[in-house]
């Protein structure tokens, strides 16, 4: 059995995919004791808020992400890299590839290990015809209402701040519930 209050979720909303070009406009830990949210025009201000709530986390700590290996942690190690603020976050490429053809990164915060649990869901979610994809499957799973908004080209961006915030914490929140569920359950159904 997992130690829940280890575990941590994490979600982030960026100006686009691709983190030479794009940027993190917001970001959310989601954990036992409450959600974190970080939302800033300002992205070194953002990384650097980010990168101490993590080091503040027990050393122990399991980040789980819905898709992550994919992109939350590749995205986030770019951006640390790029605009020189200091991280304990490291990526190193698997040699597998990810639902959306790009590679498959292994992740650790520091002494924070990173659990993608995305794979997880994905037998189950095709078995019941549900897609393969965070909200459907909470939906099924979870019975809940996760927050929802214009995902299309640079809609997110075009938020206020708060639609962003509440936004951000929905999906760490529920990333972090369906990592509960199957961390007690041991399946996701």
């Amino acid at each position: 059995m997992v130690d829940e209050d280890a575990l941590v979720g994490l979600d982030i909303e960026t100006t686009g995919l691709d983190p030479h070009k794009d940027r993190v406009l917001a970001a959310a830990l989601a954990a036992s004791d409450g959600t974190r949210v970080l939302v800033s025009e300002d992205e070194v201000h953002l990384l650097g808020e980010l990168e101490r709530l993590v080091s503040g986390l027990a050393p122990h700590a399991a980040i789980v992400t819905w898709n992550g290996e994919e992109f939350d942690m590749p995205f986030l190690a770019t951006r640390f890299e790029e605009r020189l603020v200091p991280s304990t976050l490291r990526v190193v490429p698997t040699r597998d590839v990810g639902k959306y053809g790009r590679p498959l990164f292994h992740a650790e915060w520091g002494s924070r290990r990173h659990v993608d649990i995305a794979a997880h869901y994905k037998d189950w979610a095709q078995s019941l015809g549900v897609p393969w994809n965070l909200k459907p499957v909470a939906k099924a799973v979870l019975r809940v209402k996760p927050v929802e908004v214009d995902r299309s080209g640079s809609a997110i961006s075009q938020l206020d701040p708060e639609a962003i915030a509440q936004y951000v914490a929905s999906d760490a929140e529920i990333t972090l519930s369906l990592a509960v569920r199957l961390a007690t359950t041991l399946e996701p159904a």
